[in-house]
């Protein structure tokens, strides 16, 4: 007896289908809402203020209103506000930060008693006047 050249083909046909494999499916959830949780968590924590030590303002438009934006970082140690249009009424906002160790003025309308009258209110203050080079480094 001859088999039909089809009879593979209906053979096939015969099994039950495969089961889909949802393994993939759950990964992807899986490292989806991992994704998410860190985004949230890294956003939650930005919100809160994570500390900020330095701040590099230099050759921008930061004037004096700006300086009240960063009167409120409290835990700020060290500014660099060279070619800035800082002013003398502007730098006093910075008196209330005890914790600021180190500013950098190079390029600034500051006068030496408007420097004098911040290192006063400020204890240990470090100011700079000098033009820095390219590594960061006074010259």
């Amino acid at each position: 007896m001859a088999t039909p050249a089809n009879s593979s083909a209906a053979q096939a046909d015969d099994k039950p289908p495969r089961p889909r494999r949802w393994i993939p499916l759950s990964l992807r959830m899986f490292v989806s809402m991992l994704l998410l949780f860190g985004i949230w968590t890294g956003v939650r924590a930005y919100l809160q203020g994570l500390p900020l030590w330095q701040l590099s303002a230099v050759g921008t438009q930061v004037g004096d209103e700006g300086l009240t934006h960063v009167a409120r970082l409290d835990r700020l140690t060290h500014l660099f506000l060279d070619e800035t249009k800082v002013t003398d009424a502007g730098i006093q906002k910075l008196a209330a930060m005890s914790g600021l160790e180190y500013v950098s003025i190079h390029g600034t309308a500051l006068t030496d008693s408007g420097i004098s009258d911040l290192q006063q209110a400020v204890a240990e203050l470090e100011v700079s006047k000098a033009p820095r080079n390219a590594t960061g480094v006074d010259k």
